[in-house]
């Protein structure tokens, strides 16, 4: 991987890096050195420390490569052509093309790459948390002292306020994040934006917060006599508009669906976001459950990473809860099977709300050579009103095994991937639910666990 670094341009070592690879130097400014670059740096140490340095600069470059640049250019610059200096960066045959970066640009990539590779070499989990349904009740209830302008505030600052005590680097909301009750055109724009506010803490830290919609940021339910809703006009349209700038999701998205679905690679995991409700009929009747199934067949095929994590806010299958199979993926049973079929085939692990209770499900085909488990978690449990638990409805092609069901609770998924990038442990952190007049005082504990691999989850040895 040929890389080339235009004149002038200095890098520094941590004291680590230079007391493995280059041992017999005390210059505190080394040149950054590979076999092969065109400039000249500091020649790298005898045999005594050359495998050390050898790995650590091929994971540098594989980082580099893989992890920053395509973060940095797609979801901090939003584009790959920067100010105008003399220096020019060329990354191998990824045609990956740095016409111009700053001196100020360049310092933060390399500086933000050796923290990320010193901090996974000194053993710190990548954690991601995974939340949803965190609206209020509908007024026509009775009033909760949580509940504020939609929004279950309470449990909503709570999880956040525990995410970054976690030292997670993403959360993942699986939707429902404001109940719309009147007709007014700015209360969907102003319940997202108390929410964003709720997570300004989690902004400020530098952790990345991905929602996707629920059907309460496309429907608005307006009287206690119809729970099918009615469209929120030009839903999409404030979704955008509240989700961008300092607040954007991933780019890479499909056509017509940009920061509605998207994915996003992130070190070892492949994190992939979907949204349920773009389809042009929003008749809540006559609506399709569906995915944009050629979009996610193409992001599966192309980016092959240890881990996949795929969320959206309906479960594929009746997850125990409220919603029957009519107000599911299961809606279209077809298109559910084919879309599970592929998180299969990937190895993938399915996050959702919707249901408000905490679910974890085992998914396996029926018959003689059922093939690998997948689960299907779901978590709406950010603090909208508790559903009770019912028996699963079944599904014709597939044994869906309970392996764990909570109900009357509050709280998060955490996935930690460990530093060796080999095992994923996802746990779900949870408290009973409480009286909302303690609810700011929450803490959420273990309450169910699944572990990882590259060969897919199981449950998690007692």
């Amino acid at each position: 991987m040929p890389v080339r670094l235009g004149p002038g341009s200095r890098f520094f070592f941590s004291a680590s890096l230079r007391a493995c690879c280059f041992p017999n130097s005390d210059q505190p400014n080394a040149h950054l050195h590979r076999s092969g670059a065109e400039e000249p740096g500091l020649e790298r140490a005898p045999a005594a420390g050359d495998n050390c340095c050898v790995k650590v600069q091929q994971e540098f470059w594989r980082r580099l490569k893989e992890e920053l640049l395509p973060v940095y250019c797609t979801e901090v610059e939003r584009r790959c052509t920067l100010e105008t200096t003399d220096r020019q960066l060329f990354v191998g045959s990824t045609n990956l093309h740095l016409e111009t970066m700053s001196t100020k640009h360049l310092l933060i990539l390399i500086v933000c790459l050796w923290a990320s590779l010193f901090s996974s070499s000194h053993g710190e989990p990548f954690r991601i948390a995974v939340a949803g349904d965190g609206r209020a009740d509908y007024p026509w209830n009775a009033h909760r002292a949580c509940d504020d302008d939609g929004i279950n505030e309470m449990v909503t600052r709570a999880i956040a306020r525990d995410v970054l005590d976690k030292n997670a680097s993403i959360l993942l909301w699986t939707g429902d994040i404001a109940n719309v009750n009147d007709a007014n055109t700015d209360t969907l724009k102003d319940g997202l934006k108390k929410w964003r506010d709720i997570m300004a803490d989690l902004y400020s830290h530098k952790v990345k917060v991905w929602p996707v919609r629920g059907n309460h940021e496309v429907y608005r339910y307006v009287c206690s006599d119809n729970y099918d809703g009615e469209p929120i006009p030009n839903s999409s349209g404030v979704w955008r508009e509240v989700f961008s700038g300092p607040y954007a999701l991933p780019s890479k998205a499909p056509k017509g669906e940009e920061d509605l679905s998207f994915y996003s690679i992130q070190g070892p995991a492949l994190i992939i976001g979907l949204d349920e409700y773009g389809q042009a009929d929003q008749d809540p009747v006559r609506r399709k459950h569906v995915v944009n199934q050629k979009w996610l067949d193409q992001v599966l095929a192309q980016n092959k990473k240890p881990f996949t994590f795929v969320y959206g806010h309906e479960a594929a299958f009746m997850a125990g809860g409220r919603h029957l199979n009519d107000d599911t993926l299961a809606a279209d049973s077809v298109a559910r099977n084919i879309f599970w079929q592929s998180l299969i085939k990937a190895r993938a692990t399915y996050f959702c709300g919707h249901d408000h209770l905490y679910d974890r499900m085992g998914v396996v085909r029926k018959g003689p050579n059922p093939g690998r488990e997948t689960f299907q978690i779901t978590a709406g449990t950010a603090g909208a009103p508790a559903y009770d638990p019912v028996p699963y409805t079944g599904a014709t092609l597939w044994t869906l095994r309970p392996a764990k069901n909570i109900p009357k609770v509050w709280g998060y998924i955490l996935i930690e991937v460990d530093s060796d990038k080999t095992v994923a442990t996802i746990t779900f952190m949870g408290t009973p639910i409480k009286d909302c007049s303690g609810a700011s005082e929450l803490t959420f504990e273990p309450m169910d666990k699944t572990v990882c691999d590259r060969s897919g989850c199981k449950d998690a040895p007692p």
